[in-house]
């Protein structure tokens, strides 16, 4: 895939590097296009698949925010305290951020 001199330049100061892509720039240039259009074309089903997602995520806040508000709503406090007490539960007990 990739041909043409090639040899070790070392530690890659700014002319060794410069000279490093001048060398695959000259000698690779199709394969950096390939590249570079794969990389787009990933980037882009990247996209496509977090947007489908979003809506999911958004359903779930939704349902989750639901939930929490009928806690709130039974134990007759606010829903700030609610979430107050889901993040401590997340932490260790025998954490410093437990007991702060």
């Amino acid at each position: 895939m990739l041909s043409g001199p090639s040899g070790f330049l070392g530690k890659l100061d700014k002319p060794k590097l410069a000279v490093a892509i001048s060398n695959f720039k000259k000698y690779h240039r199709n394969y950096l296009y390939v590249m570079l259009q794969t990389s787009w074309k990933k980037l882009g089903n990247l996209w496509k698949a977090l947007f489908e997602q979003r809506d999911q995520l958004m359903a779930f806040s939704r349902v989750l925010d639901q939930k929490l508000a009928l806690i709130a709503e039974r134990l007759e406090v606010s829903l700030a305290k609610v979430r107050e007490v889901c993040l401590l539960h997340r932490k260790q007990p025998t954490s410093i951020a437990y007991w702060e």
